[in-house]
């Protein structure tokens, strides 16, 4: 029995490779080198180097940037990454943390090995063992799990820590044959849910492709601190900003993004969805609204029945025809009622009897929903003066004018209200489907189509498809032993993509979750939060370590080469995946070599389209997908969404829970644009909205915020980085640390009735007054006592099951 440090590579201690300035100088010319050189990987200095070898990779470490990049080897181990040339020089880019990868790699806590735990979970005690011994024991329990328990007494989770086609899509092969839970991670929920109800997915993820920033008039930067969580995003920002652009950034603290804005406005927190429904409060009310992209390109001419909350369709009316689709109808104002196609100019706005069906349009429905956010409401609610709210909504409603609106709002409760608020904001305005008017910014865009089709090998026709559950019901779950009205009895939970104990919220209660599992196994590149509570540790490749292939977020299909061997006797997640599916029985199932599986899954109509084929890439290294006559705006054009409807939908007729667990909502309420207060972090009294019980508790609103030296946990044991943040810090507004006697350098105390997290503070002005900020990404030990996610709560609205990081209030103490 060995600790866990022997066991990985060797603890590099946070010695001094750089010293104060000199690091930054040193970090500043590898920028301008475009790489930086890992001094003592090298042969043996009696011998003369290799020639250096130079292959393409691509760096996945979750930011959505997936930027192409080159891979510098000598003597058989990586010492350089270096940016990739591009045919647009815009997207010619590479960021601090892919120019470490070398140190990812090389990392103090990387796993080399196979480990069985050797004492209680988390105790950092493990023995090594064979990949027979590790794959024999989890399969053989599994089957035993199987046998006496069900299909689903066994679950997968993941996330997009490793990801690319090889490993989390391939995966979900092995758990769809097995019949296994999947739980989905329920990361960013709110975010997606509201913006793809509203306007659909498209190749570029919900946004345009960053060049339509270069034409935009205003930018609303809104919960997004693009500076920091999208920083190669960024770029295209501020070469708008010099085209003229204003930056408006709407966010609770003085971001560094804000300090580069034209215009900040300091939010409440969780109160986005009401400003942005008075800003559409004010463009009705001032005539900024877009009648053509209303009556073309929204559902706002669409008749909503007072019945039961539908669109009027032909069947309602007796004229659907057998075989032909069931269509929407509009009417005229002659009264006439018929396709849209067939009505040139549909009403907008009125109540009407039509064949016994009272019906409303969608869109008045809207300016009905609105009315009450006047600018004075909303200014009591969001804590923005009156005056502010109305230029906000002229200036976004003059235009063009991109929204950049990040994962801030989404990390509350009420998150997807926000998210279609905006969305109703930028439909009506008609800000979408034109030159600089749109979605973009990190988060928003990103291009998705990766050309390969693998549905037939993630789900297999003689598959048994298992349940998805919700991350964040997922410990009451399984404490409880049902999921809703499904029974529930959980008894292997496997990791892999995802340090779950790291990011998701209300750690203890997960920790009290895996009291009720036998077996837990976790398949990671590190030793990190969640594998040091495993029973079984696989040890994963780092991605420039096998061959695989991955789209950039700028439609370059990139090789990402073998550069070097897997250190140790780490696999990537498809050799894995297949060792444990011939573990369990189904050796013909999986039998593909890489080559067999990317050969296949490049072998389709699409990719031929855009002269793509493993073979191809393999030999040219990388091609670029896009034409150049590809739109650079994308949502909206020609008033076509990818949506249901063909529409941007404001108004949803078929409203239901992301996780329906038989909790009651309300659907009429749902269907249009709403706001309640976060269910913890409301820390006022306003008519109809009182403080929140646990904020009278503890009155500070807990946050963290995206540093640029980490993606969540990833990066988070880099040497390099480390000398430039080394620890966390929590910040408090001058106010509130007043108040408690606290002064930057203290030593603090973060605690709720869930958890508590020890660190030093620092005094921000920044920080808006009740609020604390952490820098996000830390784990365990990085903290001197306590860890920040056991502070959060896994708490969800009943429409949108989300980790609500922001939802979440504290007291501060020095210690």
């Amino acid at each position: 029995m060995v600790e866990s440090k022997n066991l990985c590579r060797g603890k590099i201690p946070r010695r001094t490779f750089l010293k104060g300035s000199a690091a930054m100088l040193a970090l500043g010319a590898a920028w301008l080198e475009g790489g930086f050189w890992l001094s003592k990987v090298t042969a043996d200095p009696g011998k003369t180097a290799n020639e250096e070898v130079i292959t393409y990779g691509v760096c996945r470490g979750d930011c959505l940037g997936h930027c192409p990049m080159r891979v510098h080897v000598r003597d058989g181990h990586l010492v350089k990454t270096s940016k990739l040339s591009h045919p647009i020089p815009e997207f010619e880019r590479i960021c601090q943390r892919g120019l470490t990868h070398v140190q990812r790699i090389y990392a103090p806590d990387r796993l080399l090995h196979p480990l069985r735990r050797a004492g209680k979970r988390g105790e950092g005690k493990w023995e090594q063992i064979t990949w027979e011994e590790a794959i024999a024991e989890i399969c053989t329990k599994w089957k035993s799990y199987q046998q006496e328990f069900g299909p689903e007494s066994i679950a997968f989770s993941d996330c997009a820590g490793n990801s690319a086609i090889d490993s989390r899509p391939y995966t979900k092969r092995l758990f769809n044959l097995m019949g296994s839970v999947r739980i989905d991670n329920s990361f960013d929920n709110s975010f997606f849910s509201g913006i793809i109800d509203s306007v659909g997915e498209s190749s570029w993820s919900v946004g345009d492709d960053e060049r339509n920033l270069l034409s935009a008039k205003y930018i609303f930067a809104w919960g997004s601190n693009l500076t920091e969580a999208g920083h190669v995003h960024y770029a295209f920002i501020n070469k708008a900003k010099d085209l003229g652009a204003k930056l408006i950034v709407i966010d609770p603290n003085y971001t560094i993004a804000a300090s580069k804005a034209d215009k900040f406005v300091p939010i409440r927190p969780g109160t986005d969805a009401v400003l942005a429904m008075s800003m559409l409060h004010v463009a009705i009310a001032e005539k900024l609204t877009d009648k053509e992209m209303l009556e073309r390109g929204t559902v706002a001419p669409f008749l909503v029945k007072e019945s039961d909350g539908m669109f009027l369709r032909l069947s309602d009316l007796g004229r659907a025809e057998k075989g032909a689709a069931d269509a929407i109808v509009v009417r005229g104002a002659d009264g006439q009622i018929g396709l849209p196609s067939e009505i040139a100019v549909p009403v907008l706005q009125g109540t009407f009897e039509v064949q016994g069906h009272r019906v409303t349009t969608a869109y008045d429905l809207l300016v009905e929903r609105v009315q009450e956010w006047t600018p004075e409401r909303a200014a009591e609610i969001c804590d923005i003066p009156a005056a502010t709210i109305r230029e906000l909504a002229r200036m976004y409603a003059k235009g063009p004018t991109t929204l950049c609106a990040g994962y801030g709002p989404d990390h509350y409760a009420n998150g997807q209200q926000f998210y279609y608020a905006v969305m109703a904001l930028v439909l009506a305005t008609g800000q979408i489907g034109r030159p600089g008017a749109g979605l973009n910014g990190h988060a928003m865009s990103s291009f998705l189509e990766n050309y390969a089709d693998i549905d037939d090998i993630v789900t297999p026709p003689d598959g048994k498809q298992g349940p998805v559950i919700n991350a964040p019901l997922v410990p009451e779950a399984i404490k409880a032993g049902k999921y809703g009205d499904m029974p529930l009895n959980i008894k292997s939970l496997y990791v892999y993509d995802q340090n779950l104990l790291g990011n998701q919220t209300h750690r203890t209660a997960w920790l009290e979750a895996l009291e009720h599992i036998d077996l837990f196994v976790v398949a990671d590149v590190t030793m990190n939060d969640t594998s040091r509570y495993a029973d079984i540790v696989l040890p994963v490749a780092h991605y420039f370590e096998t061959d695989t292939y991955d789209m950039s977020y700028s439609g370059v299909a990139v090789y990402n080469a073998k550069a070097v061997e897997p250190l140790g006797e780490a696999k990537g997640d498809f050799e894995i995946v297949n060792m444990l599916g011939c573990g369990m029985g189904m050796a013909d199932k999986f039998s593909l070599s890489r080559d067999e599986f990317f050969r296949k899954a490049l072998d389709n109509e699409k990719a031929r389209a855009v002269g793509l084929s493993w073979e191809k890439l393999k030999q040219e290294g990388y091609i670029y997908t896009l034409k150049p006559e590809t739109p650079i705006y994308m949502h909206g054009a020609k008033y076509e969404f990818p949506t249901d409807t063909k529409r941007g939908e404001f108004y949803r007729e078929n409203v239901a829970p992301v996780a329906d667990v038989g909790k009651a909502f309300d659907k009429k309420r749902e269907a249009l644009p709403c706001w309640n207060p976060p269910y913890e972090a409301w820390q006022v009294d306003v008519p109809g909205f009182p403080r929140s019980e646990a904020a009278a508790k503890y009155p500070l609103v807990f946050t963290s915020k995206r540093p640029k030296f980490r993606v969540h946990t990833q990066y988070s044991s880099n040497p390099w980085l480390l000398e430039l943040w080394k620890e966390p810090v929590v910040t408090f507004h001058p106010h509130d640390a007043e108040k408690r006697g606290i002064r930057t350098g203290d030593v603090v105390k973060i605690f709720n009735d869930r958890g508590y997290v020890v660190v030093k503070a620092a005094i921000n002005p920044a920080n808006r007054p009740g609020v604390l900020v952490i820098d996000h990404g830390w784990q365990k030990d990085d903290f001197i006592d306590g860890h920040y996610s056991d502070l959060s709560s896994n708490k969800s609205d009943v429409m949108v099951t989300n980790n609500a990081f922001f939802d979440c209030v504290v007291e501060a103490v020095k210690q």
